[in-house]
């Protein structure tokens, strides 16, 4: 009866824990702050915003990140990531960043750091670049519903 009882709080105690994993899973957006340049050459002088607003997904597996940055002059592209680090409640994500100069071609502009909270749904960050920047380079966001 012991053994039952010990085996029946075992399984609450991980279906409790179960949710605050799930809540990572979804649709994510937000902005950012701070000003980079592109290298140059080849390519032309250009102030770039990077991640002033971005859309991101992380799947059901919640095993990667994904998705899209733009700036108000429509410079933008693509980063994608593994997801490092997964707690009970903190996912913690590093990756890499793109500039799309025309529909073929793409440079690596630097690199992108991201805490996710999972039970609040929110999230917070830093990008960086090797290329002149302006601080602060910072991310912020938060899930979709």
């Amino acid at each position: 009866m012991r053994k039952l009882i010990l085996a029946a709080i075992t399984v609450l105690v991980l279906a409790a824990a179960t949710p605050a994993l799930a809540q990572l899973a979804g649709n994510w957006d937000g902005v950012g702050t701070g000003t980079c340049t592109p290298p140059s050459p080849p390519f032309p002088p250009a102030v770039l915003q990077p991640w002033s607003s971005w859309t991101g997904v992380i799947p059901p597996t919640e095993d990667s990140f994904t998705g899209t940055w733009t700036d108000g002059a429509h410079n933008g592209r693509f980063y994608h990531t593994s997801i490092t680090i997964i707690s009970s409640d903190i996912a913690i994500i590093d990756g890499k960043w793109t500039w799309r100069i025309t529909p073929t071609k793409e440079a690596t502009m630097g690199t992108f750091h991201i805490i996710f909270y999972c039970h609040n749904r929110v999230c917070s960050g830093s990008w960086a670049s090797p290329h002149p920047t302006v601080p602060p380079r910072t991310i912020q966001g938060d899930a979709l519903p």
